[in-house]
């Protein structure tokens, strides 16, 4: 699935210490993920990263 409104929209950082967090957000105009590409982009960094843990924050769309 590829979802083309959201390109360029997605920024990251990374925690200077261990333990190392990524972090993923949204940039620029975009003030969100609809829920399927939000469940998407879970799935994507669960298959990506096993044994990860991985946490979605924030106010889901209504």
């Amino acid at each position: 699935e590829y979802f083309p409104e959201y390109e360029g929209g997605l920024g990251f950082s990374q925690s200077p210490r261990r333990p190392r967090y990524l972090f993923l957000y949204m940039e620029g105009p975009c003030g969100g993920l609809l829920p399927s590409a939000a469940l998407f982009l879970k799935d994507l960094l669960e298959t990506a990263f096993p044994g990860a843990e991985v946490r979605v924050y924030g106010k889901p769309w209504p």
